[in-house]
């Protein structure tokens, strides 16, 4: 008995703490290699994609019409770029992550306001914006500034509201409305003592009600086998087409996951070229580990997709997919979900339609329920009228017309309204 009791506060206390990590390393291991088998009962998508094929085809067999919609330029609404967009009923939502600010246009590409922390101290604004979310029940915009640990809470006119603390870390979120946010963690080397259940702290996707209460953990990932070092980030990982629900993706899978406020719906499966494709223990295999993401920028792997992202769908009728590897330039492209045809992007060529412009030159930003969107800058815009072709067609374009006579090429970019056949 005397033996035992010198054994409790060191060795045996060592043997359970032994136990008890391996078991939760175990656990996370073995969900791990089952991430596709908790999903098997779920619809699954299977888009083919084929980088070979070169077959061309008109713009106009793709999209209906095409509608060009300015946003303002004045001294207050002027930005650098579009690094994200969010869409409305009622506006264009657009980050700049230069100005470290968001702009808010009117669908008609009027500018509406804007939320900025210039001159501002950071006890009444933000200091970074890291990620920012569209609560489109209570029509409010919630950013997440991780300098400051805080989520900051604004109206459409950029007025603040409120702001709390971040619960834990996270990379990203989105919110589905009614207070309930979806957290997208990337959490693999950052061990939050916040979380003491380790189903939640060893996982990558938190569903939660009021903000912050954890209601559901999901795509756990082994802590021993990649951390954070080990990913290539991406701008988005929330693709929103309209407020029931988005699509979730992230790097190193070619699975997408269509997600509502409480679950994965369905899934996208990406089947690419061999090729191209990532080994499958990609994810699992220790010799992987630190090393990720030279491989992937290794001469002899930089074909190999690392990420998919801006995913958006029309309804029923396409999703959109961009692709990212090292080697290549990111590709576009457009899955017909009625025909099981996939586009790619590059292979579209102008006609009339779009005035011959070049309205899929850049990544899609958005959409809705009838259309996709994306930009083309001034610059461009100037650039090609000097084309006989264009110069002739925009003539007959009174937006465009406008915008030529009264602008410059610094002037903010023009959204472009793709509506889907």
């Amino acid at each position: 008995m005397a033996h035992l009791k010198k054994l409790l506060p060191h060795k045996l206390t060592f043997l359970l703490l032994t136990s008890l990590f391996l078991t939760v390393s175990s656990s996370c291991r073995n969900n791990i290699n089952n991430v596709k088998e908790i999903f098997r009962d779920l619809p699954i998508e299977t888009i083919d994609v084929d980088f070979s094929i070169k077959k061309p085809i008109a713009l106009s067999t793709v999209f209906d019409t095409v509608e060009f919609i300015p946003l303002e330029t004045t001294k207050n609404s002027f930005f650098a770029e579009i690094t994200s967009m969010e869409t409305t009923k009622d506006y264009f939502i657009i980050y700049d992550q230069s100005s470290n600010s968001i702009l808010f246009f009117f669908k008609n590409g009027k500018f509406s306001s804007k939320i900025s922390n210039y001159g501002l101290t950071t006890t009444k604004s933000y200091k970074k914006i890291k990620s920012f979310t569209i609560d489109r029940t209570s029509s409010q915009i919630i950013i997440n500034d991780s300098n400051q640990n805080k989520m900051i809470f604004y109206d459409f006119k950029g007025n603040k509201i409120k702001e709390i603390m971040n619960p834990f870390y996270y990379r990203t979120f989105y919110s589905s409305g009614n207070s309930n946010i979806i957290y997208y963690r990337s959490n693999y080397y950052t061990d939050n003592e916040a979380l003491t259940d380790p189903k939640s702290k060893f996982s990558n996707l938190f569903f939660t009600k009021n903000l912050t209460d954890i209601k559901k953990a999901l795509f756990p990932y082994d802590p021993k086998k990649i951390n954070d070092l080990d990913l290539y980030s991406v701008r988005k990982n929330f693709y929103t087409s309209d407020y029931q629900n988005c699509i979730l993706a992230f790097p190193y899978t070619y699975d997408a996951y269509n997600l509502d406020s409480g679950n994965v719906k369905s899934i996208y499966r990406f089947m690419l070229p061999e090729e191209n494709k990532l080994p499958e223990d990609f994810m699992t295999n220790d010799e992987y580990m630190n090393k990720r993401i030279s491989y992937v920028s290794n001469k002899a792997n930089d074909k190999k997709i690392y990420s998919l992202t801006n995913l958006f769908t029309v309804n029923d009728k396409c999703v959109t997919f961009c692709t990212y590897s090292f080697g290549m330039t990111p590709r576009s492209f457009f899955y017909n979900k009625r025909t099981k045809e996939v586009v790619n992007f590059e292979n579209i060529f102008m006609d009339k339609t779009a005035y011959f412009l070049p309205v899929t030159s850049n990544e899609i930003l958005g959409s809705d329920n009838s259309c996709l969107y994306t930009d083309i800058s001034a610059e461009s815009l100037f650039t090609h009228a000097l084309q006989d072709d264009v110069n002739s067609a925009i003539k007959h374009n009174k937006t465009l017309n406008n915008f030529i006579t009264s602008s410059t090429n610094q002037s903010n970019p023009i959204i472009i309204k793709l509506h889907v056949k």
